[in-house]
Parts: C-alpha cells; sequence; structure tokens
C-alpha cells in the first residue's frame, strides 16, 4: 500500500479507514473500517475534549470505532498506556477481542510515496486483559469491580463502554481509582445507551449538559447511524407532525421514516394508553432528556412534555439568574422558590419566576447551591428588579424546613413586602401564614393543579432542565411521589407553587385574563417588543 505521507500521518480518520478491516455480524468476508458520520463526531469531540461523555442509540458502532482509533494510537505513539472497561469479565473479555482482530486484520506494513516503509510495532503480550507492543504501548482492560485495576501504571488514555449497566457501587469507586492512575495530560471517555434516570452513567451525562462537572457531553441520534434506514419510502400524504418537523428539522429522508414507524411500532406492542412511554425512545433515541424516562409510573402527561422540549431554548444569564424573556410592562409576575441548605454536597435551591396573566408563561429560573441568606437575596434583588419595570413581583416561598429561614430574611431583614401569604378558602382558619406550605394534603392538589394546565395548552415553558424534572416525576413507594433516585424535582416544585398562587392568591384571582385579553398586550422578549 502507497499512499503519501504528508496527508496519511497527520490524518487519523484516513489511516483508520486504510489500516482497519472489520468483519460486520454474519459476513463472511472483511470490509474497510468505515468512519460513519457518528464516530466522526465521536472523534472530533475526544480531539478537544480530555474528559467525553457519549450518549448514544443502540447498535451504532460507537464501541468499537474507539476502541480501533485507541489501538492506532499505542501504535502510532511509544509508551502509551491504555484502560479499557466494561460492566463484567465476560463483556470485558468479549469486548477485548476487537483489539486482537483489529491488530490481527490491519495492514502492518506499508510504503509511503516517498519510498519509505512504514511497519506497524509487534505484539510481545496477549494474554485475556493485556496486549503490550514493543514500542512500550500496551493495552489493558479490566472491569467494574476491578479493585486493582490501573494500579502500578500510569495510564494515558481511558475507555469506559456501556456504563449505563455497571453497578452503581463498583462504578464509583473503579471511576475514581482511574481518575488517580491517569496522567496530567490523559483523555478519558465514557459511552453508552440510556439506562434510566439516576444511574451513575445518567448522573455523568446530566451533570456534563448542566456544566456540574468537568466532562463534555456528546448525544448522537439514531439517524446518524446509515444503516437505519428502508429502501422503501413513506407516502409523502402520511405524514405525522411529528414525522414532518424531524424532516425538516433534521433533514430525515422518507426511508428513515420507514425505518422509525417500524421501529417504534413494535417497540410499541405493549402500549395502551397514548400518553405511556415509548421504549423506542431509548434503543433509539432523539433528545437526550425523555430517553432516560423507563418507568411507566410518570404523573404528567408526556406529549405534551415532549412538545414542549422540542422548541427549548438556552437562555441568557443574568448575574446568577438565567432569562428566557425580559419584564413585560403589562404582566403580573410570580417568583416562586424552593430552598435548600445550601451545602456542597447537599441539594439545589431553585426560583423560577411566571409571567400568569393568562396561563402560566416561564420567563427566568435560578438554580443552585446557594445557603439561605444568599438564596433569599438573589430572589429580592430580582424582585426589586421587577419592581423598578412597574411590577409588584409576588416572592412565593415553599415554607418547609429551610423556607422558613428564608421568609425570615425576606422580610426582616430585607424588608420585601410583596410576599405570598398563604390563602386557604376552604379552611381559612389554616391561612394567614407566610410561603407556601407542601404537605400531604396540598401536594395531591398542587399535582392535580400542574397536570391540568400542562393538558390545557395554557403553559409555556423553554426550560429543558424544568421539563426534564417535569418528564420524570413520578408515582415513588407507597404515596410518595417526586424525582427518581439521583435525580432532582426542586424546579418542578417551584412550578407546582407559583400554579398554586394563581389558584389562591386574592390580587391573581382578580388580575388573571381572558385568553382573548391576553393575546392583545404586547410581549416583551430579550429587551424587545415582539
Amino acid at each position: 500500500m502507497t499512499t503519501d505521507p504528508k496527508d496519511f500521518l497527520s490524518n487519523r480518520e484516513l489511516m483508520l479507514s486504510a489500516l482497519f478491516w472489520v468483519k460486520p455480524r454474519e459476513a463472511a468476508e472483511l470490509v474497510k473500517f468505515e468512519v460513519t458520520k457518528a464516530r466522526q463526531k465521536v472523534f472530533t469531540a475526544r480531539r478537544k475534549n480530555s474528559r467525553l461523555v457519549v450518549l448514544k442509540g443502540r447498535q451504532m458502532k460507537i464501541t468499537t470505532g474507539l476502541q480501533y482509533d485507541d489501538l492506532l494510537t499505542c501504535l502510532m505513539y511509544p509508551n502509551h498506556r491504555h484502560g479499557f472497561a466494561a460492566q463484567d469479565d465476560v463483556m470485558t473479555v468479549e469486548m477485548f477481542q476487537n483489539y486482537r482482530n483489529a491488530y490481527t486484520w490491519m495492514e502492518k506494513r506499508w510504503q509511503l510515496s516517498d519510498g519509505t516503509i512504514v511497519e506497524m510495532p509487534t505484539a510481545i503480550e496477549d494474554s485475556k486483559h493485556h496486549m503490550l507492543f514493543d514500542n512500550g504501548s500496551g493495552i489493558h482492560a479490566g472491569t467494574a469491580g476491578s479493585k486493582g485495576f490501573g494500579r502500578g501504571i500510569t495510564l494515558n488514555s481511558f475507555h469506559g463502554a456501556d456504563l449505563g449497566y455497571w453497578d452503581e457501587a463498583q462504578a464509583k469507586i473503579f471511576l475514581a481509582g482511574i481518575e488517580g492512575s491517569m496522567s496530567v495530560d490523559a483523555s478519558m471517555v465514557i459511552e453508552g445507551t440510556p439506562s434510566g434516570e439516576g444511574t451513575i452513567f445518567h448522573r455523568y451525562y446530566r451533570n456534563a449538559r448542566r456544566r456540574h462537572n468537568n466532562w463534555q457531553p456528546l448525544f448522537l441520534h439514531w439517524w446518524l447511524e446509515s444503516e437505519y434506514s428502508y429502501p422503501v419510502e413513506v407516502d409523502k400524504e402520511t405524514l405525522t407532525t411529528v414525522e414532518s418537523e424531524l424532516i425538516n428539522k433534521y433533514d430525515l429522508t422518507l426511508g428513515q421514516i420507514a425505518w422509525r414507524r417500524l421501529k417504534y411500532a413494535n417497540l410499541a406492542a405493549g402500549i395502551i394508553d397514548e400518553g405511556e412511554i415509548n421504549p423506542a425512545r431509548a434503543e433509539y433515541p432523539e433528545n437526550d432528556v425523555d430517553c432516560w424516562i423507563f418507568s411507566g409510573e410518570t404523573i404528567f402527561r408526556q406529549p405534551e412534555l415532549k412538545e414542549l422540549l422540542d422548541e427549548a431554548e438556552e437562555p441568557y444569564r443574568n448575574g446568577e439568574w438565567d432569562v428566557w424573556e425580559d419584564p413585560d410592562p403589562n404582566g403580573y409576575y410570580i417568583i416562586s422558590g424552593d430552598s435548600a441548605e445550601g451545602l456542597h454536597t447537599g441539594d439545589f435551591s431553585a426560583a423560577t419566576i411566571w409571567e400568569c396573566s393568562w396561563g402560566m408563561r416561564q420567563v427566568a429560573r435560578l438554580h443552585g447551591k446557594y445557603n439561605t441568606r444568599t438564596f433569599a437575596q438573589l430572589m429580592a434583588q430580582f424582585g426589586r428588579y421587577y419592581q423598578s419595570q412597574g411590577h409588584d413581583a409576588i416572592i412565593a416561598v415553599e415554607r418547609n424546613t429551610y423556607g422558613l429561614h428564608v421568609l425570615d430574611i425576606l422580610m426582616s431583614e430585607m424588608g420585601y413586602t410583596e410576599l405570598y401569604w398563604y390563602y386557604d378558602f376552604k379552611n381559612p382558619s389554616l391561612s394567614g401564614r407566610p410561603g407556601w406550605p407542601t404537605t400531604t394534603v396540598t401536594k395531591p392538589r398542587m399535582i392535580n393543579d400542574l397536570g391540568e394546565m400542562i393538558a390545557s395548552g395554557e403553559f409555556e415553558t423553554k426550560d429543558s432542565r424544568l421539563l426534564e424534572e417535569l418528564m420524570s416525576f413520578r408515582q415513588l413507594d407507597g404515596t410518595k411521589t417526586g424525582a427518581p433516585k439521583g435525580s432532582h424535582d426542586d424546579l418542578a416544585i417551584t412550578t407546582m407553587i407559583a400554579n398554586q398562587v394563581r389558584y389562591t392568591h386574592p390580587r391573581m384571582r382578580e388580575e388573571i385574563q381572558t385568553p382573548e385579553e391576553a393575546l392583545m398586550r404586547p410581549r416583551h422578549k430579550l429587551g424587545m417588543m415582539v
């Protein structure tokens, strides 16, 4: 094989395609390694980020692609030590065979156009969990339960496969050990398919998406895999609204839509309610939020939330607040808050701002680990900002536990007067205290009323974090409701509180407009009238 040295040695993707062979499932002959669209996105992302977490669909050939890429690194760079791990020893041994196959089948000697002969290093050791080469490089395999993996060697790169299926306790210890064995400039990639909320993979990806860790998230839509298409196209006249949106937004072909229809129909065979979750969301994800939700016991209707999620937008930053829409001169605003203790290892404090002249429209969000004083100050700061724009923004804080301290600071130290005082029109004797009480009596009403609001079409938000919480909010053990283990519901709670303030605050009951009245007034977004 002869090739131009300048183009060849500087182009990893070209080298992978030229040197390596693979054997597809149920195929008799080897074929050239292909750098697919999905693999190209992964290769590009890993070159730019030292920590990469990849969320993918089924059988997109990402694991194999990364293994071939890592093998090439070991062969091209002396003394490079690479680590690989899967969920158990059986899967590790099976996947480790990919490295052996790649080395066995590859072109080990070739000639460049200038006459230079290039030879790949020779494998000098090949055991169950190790491959060592005569250039000092090597590949070391382990499992999520390997206590001694990585000890005694310094790894220059690491690949964790199908992280969603690793044992939770073992994965925490194992990954912490891997971090300790990595060189300063080492790279790590963890990847997998959606495996349910609260798993360690879900937390890694979600926190990366929210910039709560130093990992870079990468989501791969199923249609990046070229095999996910049928030669028989669907009739354009039969396209659903969702299918048309996929074609317009992502340039899908009618053959891909035909493939999608069959897969979604097959996987939805056991669904009896239109609001139930289709397992195809996890097998072949179309976004990186609802693909994690497996349980059929979610409380809020998924179709309406999914539609809102498709229209979600990134906010702009104003201090600690994330903002979608600036104050409307004709708007009526509620700032609802759910306070936590503020410890680094504790829960988040959250506040959301809603324009409520008709229905509910979220305009801003506050989310972070603030102590009660800082949280009160941030809410009062934005409340006074709205007051300066001609509004009497009502602050409604959940008064359970830490919320009592927030309310005390708002009233006694900050002198904020536009606070929500609980009104119970059915039981007046329970009224007359500041803040909203979330109790076993009020919570079912909060959930039910928000569910009706979402279904009514009068609920508007472009906040993907809030929508993620609402989509996963579910029935837990017994009579409990909330977020599954490893997830949060603080933004969802603030939304329920804001909706209750609409119903129970006397002024809001008077000021809520009809749809016709609300449509007559202009809206302001990002400081511009629209």
